[in-house]
């Protein structure tokens, strides 16, 4: 592949040397690079990109991907506002876009989100899909596992990873979705046909300074992933004040796709259905519930334990 075709949706970048030049990958990390590579010097907490450009060229990039120019250097320029976003548009291309071939599914939220891509996966396996999974634990899909670095793995290996699920006969994908990615634009370039918004608690405080601040990236999300994709959803957790919040404001925003709301109360459109004179029961030995939902009643029997459990099934009920 041509670095000119690779490079096309770069809003606000200009390309310093000759584009028209093959590209063999692309990396953020310096010692994965090979041949022909592109090299992103994007910026990290700890680490500054461009510190890591010269070892890169040693190793075999052609092309280095900058937010400002570098004077002397023996290798084609992209210069772009944003490295991180360019990195992850340039990295969506060159995998051939593989979420447009896949159903993604992003679960957002602080607390719940690996219980739910599990119940999901089973849930769309059971259905008789292939279902694949990229969460805090492990990447899984097939046969193959493989342990998980991050929450959300950067652009690069992201699209990788979609790649290589797609090219193996995935159809359907469940991936927990953290603030930090969101705001990192590690999912730029990938496209979620619905998402799941479980609570949002004092965590990450650290980072993102303040609680509004969390919501924000959280949001990011549905406002700007889901929203753009038409048929999509937005599962969202309304016993929680900020899931009630979000659905506030993607109604406001003439959220486009279907809104399903869980709750453990009766004002959502999934609960437990005490109408039916049957009340949730969590014991030692799992749970017992029946759910009203948009297409009907459904009996619940799961090993799970307590309150926080049924809410992540109603969750996977809504997906």
């Amino acid at each position: 592949m041509k670095l000119k075709e690779l490079i096309k949706n770069l809003p606000g970048s200009h390309v310093i040397g000759n584009a028209d030049i093959p590209v063999r990958g692309i990396t953020y990390d310096s010692r994965q690079v090979g041949r022909d590579f592109i090299f992103a010097a994007v910026k990290g907490q700890h680490l500054d990109g461009r510190n890591f450009v010269k070892d890169a060229l040693a190793r075999g990039a052609s092309a280095v991907i900058l937010e400002e120019t570098l004077e002397g250097l023996n290798a084609v320029q992209i210069v772009a506002p944003d490295a991180r976003e360019a990195m992850a548009r340039v990295a969506a291309a060159f995998y051939g876009e593989p979420c447009r071939n896949m159903t993604l599914i992003g679960v957002t939220g602080t607390n719940g989100k690996t219980t739910i891509t599990y119940l999901v996966e089973s849930i769309l396996r059971t259905a008789g899909f292939n279902a694949g999974v990229v969460g805090t634990i492990n990447y899984r899909y097939k046969d193959k596992i493989f342990n998980a670095p991050h929450t959300t793995p950067e652009a690069p290996d992201l699209q990788r990873i979609f790649r290589e699920m797609l090219d193996s006969g995935v159809t359907h994908c469940v991936m927990e979705v953290s603030s930090h990615s969101l705001e990192q634009k590690r999912v730029l370039g990938s496209r979620f046909i619905g998402g799941v918004f479980t609570n949002l608690t004092q965590d990450h405080l650290d980072y993102h300074k303040t609680m509004e601040e969390y919501f924000e990236s959280k949001s990011m999300l549905f406002t700007d992933f889901v929203a753009r994709e038409r048929g999509g959803f937005a599962v969202i957790n309304t016993n929680d004040p900020w899931g009630r919040q979000l659905t506030e404001k993607l109604r406001g925003l003439d959220f486009k796709s279907e809104i399903l709301r869980y709750s453990l109360s009766g004002d959502s459109e999934i609960h437990p259905a005490v109408e039916t004179g049957f009340k949730p029961v969590s014991t030692l030995r799992g749970i017992e519930a029946v759910l009203n939902t948009p297409i009907g009643f459904i009996n619940i029997s799961s090993a799970l334990l307590g309150e926080y459990n049924l809410q992540n099934i109603m969750a996977a009920v809504g997906v």
